[in-house]
């Protein structure tokens, strides 16, 4: 099933590669946080965008996005009124400077998230092909969160490519030696509209 991308905000690639993380220390690279003010902005110089997606037009709508106490809060909503069988509404974060990292020595991914109701928040790991992004085809995993921000850390073992992606599937040890950004959303649809929000809080990779 090719996810189609409704809305797009802010998205470009580069052919520049990371071979030295410049926020590492202690076997931790920082790779996204938000304690700055200006909300398009990483801490650490990547681009902050949202988008949302849906099978059918109307639902699902960015309802805007704010930083608060170090995290990106997402405000959107999402239903079936329209008769959509997937739809969802995203955060994505780039590395800094939109550049590709090589994380390949790492094995885990570590972030903070919360929701306003308990619910699967999913994570996906771009890699550098623009088609692959748009498709929704790189690896990902989904992140039982609740109201209470929490860290979690998760193996990149873990992650996968979804199942609809077919040849296009690209599973983590194809992509994680060119990071281009982070996606953090929410896909799950209930039947009728409903508003929802969540966030999340300082993207780091462990070794």
């Amino acid at each position: 099933m090719n996810k189609v991308l409704v809305s797009l905000l802010t998205i470009a690639s580069s052919l520049a590669v990371m071979t030295g993380p410049s926020h590492a220390n202690d076997g931790v690279l920082t790779f996204a946080s938000y304690k700055d003010a200006v909300v398009e902005k990483t801490t650490e110089g990547g681009v902050l965008s949202t988008y949302f997606y849906a099978e059918k037009k109307g639902d699902a709508a960015i309802k805007g996005v704010s930083k608060k106490d170090g995290q990106a809060v997402l405000q959107y909503s999402l239903g079936k009124s329209s008769g959509s069988s997937w739809a969802g509404a995203a955060i994505r974060s780039t590395g800094a400077g939109e550049a590709l990292t090589d994380l390949s020595a790492y094995k885990s991914i570590k972030l903070k998230l919360s929701a306003k109701d308990s619910k699967i928040i999913m994570i996906r790991i771009l890699g550098s092909e623009v088609a692959i992004r748009d498709k929704g085809c790189y690896s990902g995993f989904g992140q039982k969160v609740t109201p209470t921000l929490t860290e979690y850390t998760i193996p990149l073992s873990s992650f996968s490519p979804g199942s609809w992606c077919g040849g296009d599937a690209r599973s983590i040890k194809k992509s994680i030696n060119n990071v281009y950004a982070v996606d953090v959303f929410d896909e799950s649809l209930p039947s009728s509209p409903r508003e929802s929000e969540f966030s999340v809080a300082d993207i780091s990779f462990v070794k």
